[in-house]
């Protein structure tokens, strides 16, 4: 997936943010002759993380719309040239692979996780990650649940930081939660934090001033 605003600007002279209202509106509620789109593809369609992204199904709806009329450009004579639209419109059979694919290794990662927590010794070592620590505790013992277990034979740990004030002190933030382990000749592996996490109120070269969080 591309970033949205990318996208949007393969249409010459485009409006933008009348391009995008449009191309909200026809996926997330059904408008311009979308109602019958499928629920998989409003999903995939358009992703808003960090960045708004558009997938090539988001790109094939916004071309589709442009050439109804419905994406307004900001001369009257602006050229109709989509040609690099409809080249990334065009990945939409192997974006839709790609999704398969990832789909069936998360499903596959989240069985794998299940057997470990039900037989740890079953894993390798090679298989230990922190993210599969944190989900074989998760499945095995649940949320909030911290300390040893013993994965593929070696210390795997689940820990997480006290929680924290805000420069305030009224307001307080969950400690984060991190795992590690220790290999066949003990060394460390995984995230370990800064243990003691700093901020205005605790660390004296910013401690001036806690009037703001």
């Amino acid at each position: 997936m591309n970033r949205a605003s990318d996208i949007i600007a393969l249409i010459p002279d485009v409006k933008p943010r009348l391009a995008m209202r449009v191309l909200k509106e026809a996926i997330f509620a059904g408008k311009h002759g979308y109602e019958s789109l499928d629920p998989a593809d409003r999903k995939l369609a358009l992703r808003d993380g960090w960045v708004l992204t558009i997938s090539p199904i988001g790109g094939r709806i916004l071309l589709e719309l442009f050439e109804a009329g419905l994406i307004p450009q900001k001369i009257k004579h602006a050229s109709k040239d989509v040609s690099h639209l409809r080249s990334y419109a065009a990945n939409e059979d192997a974006y839709r692979e790609q999704v398969r694919e990832e789909e069936e290794r998360k499903a596959a990662y989240e069985r794998r996780v299940a057997e470990i927590a039900e037989d740890p010794d079953c894993a390798d070592p090679s298989e230990i990650t922190s993210d599969l620590i944190d989900r074989v505790f998760l499945k095995r013992f649940g949320y909030g649940h911290f300390g040893e277990m013993r994965i593929a034979g070696l210390s795997c740990h689940k820990d997480k930081l006290p929680d924290q004030k805000s420069n305030s002190g009224q307001r307080t933030y969950s400690g984060e939660v991190y795992c590690y382990w220790y290999d066949a000749e003990g060394e460390q592996h995984g995230y370990v934090p800064d243990l003691t996490p700093k901020n205005r109120r605790n660390d004296p070269k910013r401690n001036w001033g806690l009037g703001r969080d």
